[in-house]
């Protein structure tokens, strides 16, 4: 065995035994048996050893910590040490203890002992600046700085201010503190601010009117105002308003602590108005014109009474300031005195000139209008107006300035309504112009006297819608509601183009149409569709309701031509042939019979549609009659109208070589429910199938009230209309 084994020691190190080797080997202790070891020798086991290394922060903090941290280290190693902090002090170093122990920026090492490290510290100094803020502490009124250590403490008087109450210090700086007047600096640079309240100090505001002679002003005492203000403050005392008077600019003041210095003072100068008489069609102080004078506000002034030729002074009107006893006060504003008169009254007689009036008499006043005149009444004639003589004369309306100087007589002016003008014309022109008696007929249940145009060049060229017409004549017409009234008829000089009087499907009547004007076609043409609206549409033009595209933007009704027309009974008697003289098919077309009078059962009568004798409406066709009356009845009364194609054509200025002409006035057949009378371009009257595209004259009758005012009936000066 080995016995007993020395114990060796190692700075750091802890000894763990002996080995057979000096890296790993085999464990020799005492007791172990003693074998044939290498060279004899033996090698010590070492591991390193530990220690502890506390960190006192010294009345610092450490790691967040104010007191002692500690640490296990190994020998020798290493470890990152942060500089600790401590409120007024900058950290200097570490003391350390310990065997080989170091601290070398910041980086501890450990020794092969425990170890302390201990902070070391180093006081902070601070600057306290001590601000007067405009008065004077120290006996100075700049600002003064003094340094501090650390919670060092330091006296401060109270600093003093002209004007102002001292009312404290106002302290800044970390931990700063001021205890009466002890300040103790804390951990930063520390300022000591004085605080001040102005004392209040009274200032006095008066106010002082310009005087109305202009010699100066006058204290308005009332207003004199007392108020305070804090020393060294700006006040601007308001500026008052007065009526008349020009306010001065705002003064402002600084408050001072003499009060006798503070008064502020406004003077108002007195304005200056303009005051102008109008004599107002009268003369005053020599002149017609108005007269423009300044005067002071509340300056008084003497005005006399104004004259005016055929006028009586009465007052003055005053706009602004006071009249009292010819005495004008002037007031705050520009004045106007208007003089006021009273006019003279005449009596006006009005003479009807043919008419009848209800009101004889009316007074008027002199410089005023007329007023309301009366309206009267002529059958016939529309009222053009009242005039100063009976055919020429000025005209008198009731906007018109009575201007005369003795009583006065109005004439009655009148114009021809146009059925009175084309009557006037029959009388005297019978080269042009027929007059037909006829007795009630059939649905025309009253008696009529109409007057037609007749011959070849007839002047019957009428201006409407833009475009040459011509005058049918003047007839008595129901007007759909039983109020029978003479109109004028008038037909479109040329045709609007071909179309079908109406068509169908091929289902009703084999698509020839129907021959009803209140369900036609063309009647919807005419009546509501393209042609009245004045636009585009489609129309219809041949078998199976056949269309066409139709433009009448330019041709169409326009919405004055429409004013002047009117809705008319316009009677759809049918018959059966068209070998009839002129005066029957009047009879005829005035009867009930309608133009469906079918005995055979076949595609051509399969209509369902209804007839009625009349239609109710504005714009329509001529009557086969009104064809046979356009010629000479003198040699044509007894020609069938089949029959006018062989010579009273040529004396009919309905009759159009070019075309053929729809008519209104359906034909019966005992067959066919879709035959119309049309004139065709030989002359005769004929048969069409309602189908067929032919030529389109619309005819229309004007209001009764329509007047014609200018022209001579010629294609070059046609009859001018007006409403």
């Amino acid at each position: 065995m080995y016995g007993e084994l020395p114990t060796p020691e190692r700075n750091g190190y802890i000894f763990t035994g002996w080995y057979t080797s000096s890296s790993g080997g085999q464990a020799v202790t005492e007791s172990s048996v003693y074998s044939n070891v290498s060279a004899n020798k033996l090698y010590a086991g070492w591991e390193k050893g530990k220690y502890t290394v506390t960190i006192n922060p010294n009345e610092g903090t450490f790691e967040e910590s104010t007191g002692e941290t500690k640490y296990i280290l190994e020998y020798q190693e290493e470890k990152n040490i942060p500089n600790p902090t401590r409120v007024g002090y900058t950290f200097d170093k570490w003391t350390v203890t310990g065997s080989e122990s170091e601290v070398t920026n910041n980086i501890f090492k450990m020794g092969y002992t425990d170890a302390t490290l201990k902070a070391n510290w180093k006081i902070n100094s601070y600057t306290l600046t001590v601000n007067p803020d405009g008065g004077t502490w120290n006996n100075s009124t700049s600002s003064q700085n003094f340094t501090l250590d650390y919670k060092g403490t330091k006296e401060i008087p109270n600093p003093t201010k002209d004007g102002h109450t001292f009312t404290g210090w106002e302290v800044t700086g970390t931990n700063a503190s001021l205890n009466s007047t002890t300040f103790t600096i804390g951990n930063g640079n520390a300022t000591l601010k004085a605080t001040w309240e102005a004392n209040d100090y009274k200032y006095i505001t008066k106010h002082y009117q310009q005087n109305v002679t202009v010699d100066g002003y006058t204290l308005i005492d009332a207003d004199t105002k007392e108020d305070t203000g804090k020393f060294g403050s700006q006040v601007t005392p308001p500026v008052n308003t007065y009526t008349g008077f020009t306010s001065p600019s705002p003064k402002t003041l600084t408050i001072t602590s003499n009060e006798l210095n503070n008064l502020v003072e406004y003077q108002y100068a007195r304005n200056k108005y303009n005051l102008t008489i109008n004599p107002n069609g009268g003369t005053y102080n020599g002149t017609t014109s108005n007269t423009t004078s300044e005067m002071y506000y509340g300056a008084s002034k003497a005005i006399d009474n104004p004259t005016k030729t055929g006028y009586t002074f009465t007052n003055w009107t005053v706009s602004n300031g006071k009249m009292t006893d010819k005495v004008f006060t002037m007031a705050a504003s520009n004045a106007t005195l208007t003089a006021n008169y009273e006019a003279n009254k005449y009596v006006v007689t009005f003479d009807a000139n043919g008419g009848s009036v209800s009101q004889a008499t009316k007074e008027v006043t002199y410089d005023s209008t007329y007023g309301d005149l009366p309206t009267p009444t002529r059958e016939g004639y529309g009222f053009k107006g009242w005039f100063t003589s009976t055919t020429a004369g000025t005209q008198i309306t009731s906007s018109n300035k009575v201007t005369i100087i003795v009583n006065q007589t109005l004439y009655a002016q009148w114009i021809p309504y146009a059925t009175t003008k084309i009557k006037n014309l029959a009388a005297t022109n019978t080269n042009e112009l027929r007059i037909d008696e006829h007795e009630p007929t059939g649905q025309q249940t009253f008696a009529t006297t109409e007057y037609r145009y007749w011959g070849v060049t007839p002047n019957n060229y009428v201006e409407f819608n833009n475009e040459l017409w011509r005058i049918i004549g003047v007839f008595k017409v129901d007007d759909g509601t039983g109020n029978i009234e003479e109109r004028l008829k008038i037909i479109r000089a040329n045709p609007i183009g071909n179309y079908s009087w109406d068509s169908s499907d091929s289902g009703v009547n084999g698509g020839n149409g129907v021959n009803e004007w209140n369900q036609a076609d063309l009647m919807n043409l005419l009546n509501s569709g393209a042609y009245y609206n004045r636009t585009t549409g489609t129309c219809y033009n041949g078998q199976n309701n056949a269309t066409q595209s139709c433009d009448f933007t330019q041709t169409g009704l326009t919405n004055e031509a429409k004013e002047m027309i009117g809705n008319v009974k316009w009677y759809l008697g049918s018959h059966t042939t068209f070998t009839v003289k002129t005066l029957d098919m009047y009879g005829y077309e005035r009867e009930s019979a309608s133009g469906k009078q079918c005995t055979q059962n076949n595609n051509n009568c399969s209509d369902s549609v209804t007839r009625k004798p009349f239609w109710i409406g504005q714009v329509g066709l001529m009557y086969p009659s009104d064809y046979g009356y356009s010629a000479n009845m003198t040699s044509c009364s007894s020609t069938t109208l089949y029959n006018y194609g062989t010579s009273c054509k040529d004396s009919s200025w309905l009759f159009n070589s070019t075309i053929d002409q729809w008519t209104l006035s359906p034909r019966a057949d005992s067959s066919r429910a879709y035959l119309m009378f049309s004139v065709y371009s030989d002359g005769r009257l004929y048969n069409d199938t309602a189908k067929y595209a032919s030529g389109v004259r619309p005819v229309t009758y004007l209001k009764s009230n329509i007047k014609i005012v200018d022209g001579v009936g010629t294609d070059q000066q046609p009859f001018v209309l007006a409403k």
